[in-house]
């Protein structure tokens, strides 16, 4: 559990927070229990006082942050490169059920020296595309990637 501290300032910044900075303080304060070491019951309740949203957004908010950060690990693991992806949520929707098939796709694009930003549109399209549209996944082509940032 994260300190009564850290849960207090996580609550904080998450109020004004949006995009990457807001789905990486929601799985801080998920992992960490920021509910319960500042009081809180549940989850839910946290979620609804604390940061006027749902429990059912702040679940997708978690899924949006785990795809991501998986997304990420494995350009990491094949090419040594830390990139920080800002996938959409409504993607990270799309992508989740295939996950495992999607990475694995992606490991391999990855281990035949595609070019990171070329392997995870080539992922996107195939296994993140609206009712089977290729590269209709929202946004740019290639997804916006950058460095590495502190939370």
């Amino acid at each position: 559990m994260l300190p009564v501290d850290r849960a207090r300032a996580i609550t904080l910044y998450l109020k004004p927070a949006q995009g990457v900075a807001l789905w990486r303080l929601v799985l801080e304060a998920h992992e960490g229990h920021a509910h319960q070491a500042i009081g809180y019951e549940s989850w839910a309740l946290y979620c609804g006082r604390e940061l006027g949203m749902s429990k059912s957004r702040s679940y997708q908010l978690l899924n949006q942050a785990q795809v991501n950060l998986q997304v990420a690990a494995v350009v990491k693991e094949l090419t040594g490169q830390e990139i920080e992806l800002r996938l959409r949520e409504a993607v990270c929707r799309r992508l989740k059920p295939g996950l495992p098939e999607a990475l694995e796709a992606l490991r391999n694009l990855l281990s035949t020296g595609v070019e990171v930003d070329i392997a995870i549109d080539r992922m996107l399209a195939t296994h993140a595309a609206p009712h089977g549209k290729v590269g209709a996944v929202g946004g740019p082509a290639t997804p916006q990637i950058g460095e590495a940032a502190a939370p």
